[in-house]
């Protein structure tokens, strides 16, 4: 396989420049498809653009203030989350993003984080509608306010507090000092091994794979992707979800879901004809989303399978296969880790 061309990359503080450099990335991995570039190097570079485009806005946020006589924030860490936090994020993707601060005033705060969800709107990023954003009062604070948000969220209940602690988990640093928020991933890390029930709710939900016993696909039946086949919830995000689980239970301070795998499987010593096999039905994944994206300019996770050859959609089923084969592995140690906390909990 070829080595991927360089996705064009310009330095500028120009927001109608960020939009149309994102918007040229479609040709370029377009090429890469065309020219059978591995889909790990096409995600990686792919991932580098994101990046730089996000250090554009803030570095125009922070130009910006300071040339209007604003202040800004005495000390911040920006980091990602989601899909660009394990860098997978796909050509076209929404904000998922969040601000470690000092102790400045409310409205120097608010104003930064402004600035950058809207530097981002204008890159071609529109806001979360989730409202995991830098600019939501959740999702900004100092170091001993996100300490007290990742205790409750470790030992609360709610469905919530799973969730955002899963997001949380998939933090990366993006602009700023990153070592502040690197110490707080080892906490969290450290805090979720100290209680693995939560890690054993988030492996109770099921997810259907869209496989029938016999090989065929469930495709959806109605809506705007009647007769398509939804790859996300029962392909991709059960090996992501997995991984990230893993990798907490473990130990493994990674983010990126292709490292979490090699991790994982070192740790647990599987062998690597294993790990290849859950590298390429990841690489699978994305390769469907890439092209989807491509074909229809936005963002989609239903496959229509009588565009692709079949040699494609044989992939695609064996991956759906392997995603689901790690879903059931997952839960299996996630409830024998909590099972063993559990009876050494009531020895005490």
């Amino acid at each position: 396989m070829r080595q991927p061309p360089t996705p064009p990359l310009i330095e500028t503080d120009d927001p109608d420049v960020w939009l149309k450099q994102h918007r040229d990335w479609g040709v370029w991995a377009s090429q890469c498809l065309d020219e059978d570039v591995a889909m790990s190097d096409i995600q990686n570079s792919l991932q580098e653009g994101h990046d730089h485009l996000f250090r554009q806005v803030w570095k125009r946020a922070v130009t910006t203030m300071k040339a209007n006589g604003v202040a800004v924030p005495s000390s911040y860490v920006w980091f990602v989350m989601g899909s660009a936090g394990r860098k997978e994020a796909p050509l076209w993707t929404d904000q998922d993003h969040a601000l470690f601060l000092g102790d400045d005033d409310r409205e120097t705060v608010v104003t930064f984080s402004q600035r950058l969800v809207k530097g981002l709107q204008q890159a071609g990023y529109p806001r979360c509608p989730g409202r995991v954003m830098a600019s939501e009062a959740l999702w900004r604070g100092n170091p001993d306010t996100w300490n007290k948000r990742l205790n409750r969220w470790v030992t609360g209940s709610s469905r919530d507090d799973a969730r955002y602690l899963m997001i949380v988990a998939d933090a990366r640093v993006v602009a700023g000092e990153t070592d502040k928020v690197q110490k707080w991933r080892r906490d969290l890390i450290r805090l979720a091994r100290q209680h693995p029930q939560i890690l054993r709710r988030e492996s109770d939900r099921r997810s259907r794979t869209p496989l029938n016993p016999w090989g065929g696909f469930y495709r959806e039946r109605y809506g705007k992707h009647a007769g398509k086949v939804p790859i996300k919830e029962g392909g991709y995000l059960l090996m992501v979800d997995a991984f990230r689980l893993w990798s907490l239970a473990l130990g493994i301070d990674e983010t990126c879901t292709r490292r979490r795998i090699q991790e994982v499987g070192s740790s647990l010593k599987w062998s690597q004809q294993r790990v290849d096999t859950l590298l390429e039905a990841l690489d699978t994944f994305l390769e469907f989303r890439l092209r989807n994206s491509l074909q229809y300019g936005t963002d989609t996770n239903h496959v229509d399978t009588s565009e692709h050859p079949v040699s494609r959609i044989r992939r695609l089923k064996e991956a759906l296969v392997v995603s689901k084969q790690v879903w059931r592995s997952v839960r299996r140690d996630m409830e024998r880790l909590a099972a063993h906390s559990d009876k050494g909990d009531r020895k005490r």
